[in-house]
């Protein structure tokens, strides 16, 4: 198969940039599809035989394949039309299942193709960018066969997520590039390769049956593997540039070769990480470290031209941990583009049930594409206690909108309610956030008389008092203080306990 062949060239290739971008050449090597008379902003599909064939234009295209009931179906997403229209192209009528192949190139715009949950393809899935910033990637899928995604020059995003590839899986990008493969399995060899520009490259929660192998290019790349079981062979070649690779609880079952090139390289392996045959780890012309942290263990480690035995704290924590920049971070960003998702953050923690109909507000938030208008479902647990507009929209161009909570005031003493606020929209994650609205309503004693008017011989048993108390709570006995505003003419008992 040509993927096949195409994976022995690049495992022999040598880090050589040029060479790498002429094995690029050979993916490419079809007929370029972009160049195509299209209309802007339209994606053909067409079926020949039981393949299917997906050509973008040069504009910016945005396009799902996507289980619908028992059909699967192609439809265009923020404004991208599907063959001239609206109306979404059925792969497969009565099965989610699609028993051909399925290669796709969106052009040169900024482009996004989603392959998503409970979809199975039995044959080849190609998948090409080029020029722009391209988002490709699959979520809950099922391959019978091959995976080829092969990005263009600009910034690009390749994930793979809670999917099973029966053969070899290779991800590709000619331009600086954020790959995320996280809890999959690939039943052959997983190749990824980058070229030019500061690489974010993370495996996670992934098993791999056949060799994996992972070559950067120029840049300062971030290469992390955790949580991983590698059956087979696992070579790490990263080109020219700062390099780290970060390696954490993951199992190695055959030679591991490590080469880290020129830079200033870092190899840090750490948790209960298994490297089971022998490792070889080279270093460039660098000032490069090497760290093994126990409980990691590596019987059969041989490490060439390393300057250190240990990696910075302060590097890990910047390029590979930190929450918003670090390469971990990057990863659970790419797979979130896949999972679109609303979040709800309510301005603040607690109101007064008497504040009002702006008594606070919430802000409402949308991962993913904002090149069309979202439509979204507001709801709230308690509505005697705070509401919400029924429905709000994002606006073109926009992932948050902020409305306003209003606090319903009543008269009764009661304890402080916590509301529960959601927001649900079709296709996206649902998000919730809570608010404590406070009661303003005092407690309070009242007093009355049986009877009203007395004659001031009718002794010590005249008049009969009775105390109230009005409280959200009356688990516990009150004793209550009494005086007379004229105790010459009437008297009472200094106390009074309501059990």
């Amino acid at each position: 198969m040509h993927l096949s062949r195409l994976l022995r060239s690049f495992v022999a290739s040598s880090p050589n940039l040029s060479r790498r971008r002429k094995a690029l050449a050979r993916v490419a090597g079809c007929e370029s599809l972009e160049r195509r008379a299209l209309l802007a902003g339209n994606v053909l599909v067409q079926l020949t035989g039981p393949d299917a064939l997906l050509t973008g234009d040069t504009d910016s295209n945005s396009v799902e394949i996507v289980a619908v009931g028992t059909t699967v179906v192609v439809r265009g997403l923020s404004g991208t039309t599907i063959n001239g229209g609206t109306t979404a192209f059925t792969l497969s009528a009565a099965s989610t299942t699609f028993a051909g192949a399925l290669s796709a190139s969106l052009g040169d715009g900024n482009d996004m193709l989603s392959i998503g949950a409970g979809l199975t393809i039995l044959g080849d899935v190609t998948l090409h960018g080029s020029a722009g910033n391209d988002s490709l990637g699959l979520v809950g899928t099922t391959l019978g066969s091959d995976l080829s995604i092969v990005a263009g020059t600009g910034t690009n995003i390749l994930s793979l997520q809670n999917t099973t590839v029966a053969n070899d899986v290779f991800l590709s990008s000619l331009g600086t590039a954020t790959v995320n493969v996280s809890n999959s399995t690939v039943g052959g060899r997983l190749s990824i390769q980058t070229a030019r520009g500061a690489d974010a490259i993370v495996v996670s929660s992934t098993t791999v049956n056949g060799r994996t192998n992972i070559h950067s290019g120029s840049g300062n790349d971030d290469l992390v593997i955790r949580n991983s079981t590698l059956h087979g062979r696992l070579h790490v070649n990263a080109g020219a540039g700062n390099d780290i690779l970060f390696v954490d609880a993951t199992t190695v079952d055959r030679v591991a070769r490590i080469a880290m090139h020129r830079g200033a390289d870092n190899v840090q392996i750490q948790g209960a990480s298994n490297f089971l045959r022998r490792t070889v780890i080279f270093s460039g012309a660098g000032r490069d470290a090497v760290e093994i942290i126990t409980p990691a263990t590596i019987p059969r480690l041989k490490s060439f031209s390393t300057r250190s035995r240990q990696v910075s704290d302060a590097l890990i924590a910047a390029r590979i941990n930190n929450a918003t920049t670090g390469a971990i971070a990057k990863a659970a960003a790419a797979a979130a583009l896949f999972n679109p998702t609303l979040t709800i953050v309510v301005a603040t923690e607690s109101v007064a049930e008497n504040a009002g109909a702006t008594a606070t507000t919430m802000t409402v938030t949308r991962s993913g594409s904002t090149a069309v208008a979202l439509d979204v479902t507001l709801t709230s647990s308690n509505t005697s206690k705070a509401t919400v507009p029924a429905t709000v929209t994002i606006p073109i161009g926009s992932a948050s909108v902020t409305v306003n909570i209003a606090a319903i005031d009543n008269t009764t003493i009661e304890a402080d309610t916590s509301v529960t606020f959601t927001a649900a929209a079709t296709g996206l994650t649902s998000g919730t956030d809570t608010l404590s609205v406070t009661n303003d309503d005092a407690a309070a004693l009242t007093i009355t008389r049986i009877p009203t008017t007395v004659a001031e011989t009718a002794g010590a048993s005249a008049v009969t008092f009775t105390v109230s108390r009005t409280s959200a709570d009356i688990s516990q006995a009150l004793t209550v203080n009494l005086t007379s505003g004229t105790p010459s003419r009437l008297t009472l008992g200094n106390t009074v306990t309501i059990p």
